[in-house]
């Protein structure tokens, strides 16, 4: 899922042919379910944004950040 949404050929098609930012909207799915079992992890100091940080299962965290628009990273613990 990480690989298709931070594709070239995903954000070409979204940016290109209609016209706005990347949606990912399965990122949103697992922002929902960080949400209800993930295990809460304190905010970055450094980082000027609202924003909230989730582990899943000690496996991936899910940050998301408050703008002009809402975006949710989604990355692998090493």
């Amino acid at each position: 899922m990480k690989e298709l949404h931070e594709s070239d050929e995903y954000k070409d098609r979204e940016m290109f042919k209609l016209h706005y930012e990347p949606r990912n909207t399965l990122y949103w799915y697992l922002d929902d379910y960080a949400e209800k079992y993930g295990e809460e992890l304190p905010n970055e100091e450094n980082n000027p944004f609202p924003h909230s940080i989730r582990m899943i299962d000690n496996k991936y965290i899910v940050r998301k950040m408050y703008g002009q628009g809402t975006v949710i990273d989604v990355w692998k613990v090493e």
